[in-house]
């Protein structure tokens, strides 16, 4: 039997977002230099702080990090965001997907369960125990889910259904 890491970790990145967050930072700075009514425009540390917020929003987004090690498989977007945990002992299916590009990008409700991913279509629907569903993007899902089930405790009797739907 092959040895298994005790580890697997995939970080991927989408440059799209920050270059969204720079147009969006350009045009707004474009439109309040240019704009004629300067009494009725909100003070500049106003737009600022939007800004700001907008542009930090969609660079955490901009990176997805999945980790399956120990007991755990986690994921979170750049700077920890939004983390994700689930038991290794409690999934009972894993399969590779490609999903309809409308499912989009960042974190949204499916009907296949929520679904967290930063770019492409490809992702790992993932069950548990307790009937929670989630789909986390990859842009390698066949091997994300070998890596789960590869490190799935053999005394939990999970179902690994590895078929691509």
């Amino acid at each position: 039997m092959a040895r298994i890491a005790s580890r697997y970790e995939e970080r991927h990145a989408s440059l799209v977002l920050p270059l969204i967050g720079v147009a969006i930072a350009v045009l707004a700075l474009v439109v309040t230099a240019f704009s004629t009514s300067a009494s009725d425009d909100p003070p500049l540390w106003i737009l600022a702080f939007i800004l700001a917020v907008a542009f930090g929003l969609l660079l955490a987004f901009s990176a997805l990090t999945v980790t399956v090690g120990g007991s755990i498989l986690e994921w979170h977007f750049r700077f920890g965001f939004w983390r994700k945990r689930i038991l290794l002992a409690d999934i009972v299916s894993v399969a590779p997907r490609s999903l309809p590009l409308w499912y989009g990008l960042g974190v949204r409700r499916t009907p296949e369960g929520w679904y967290y991913a930063v770019r492409g279509r490809g992702a790992v629907a993932v069950e548990t125990r307790g009937g929670k569903k989630v789909l986390i993007g990859s842009p390698t899902p066949e091997r994300l889910a070998e890596a789960i089930r590869q490190r799935l405790p053999q005394s939990s009797g999970p179902i690994i259904d590895v078929r691509r739907n």
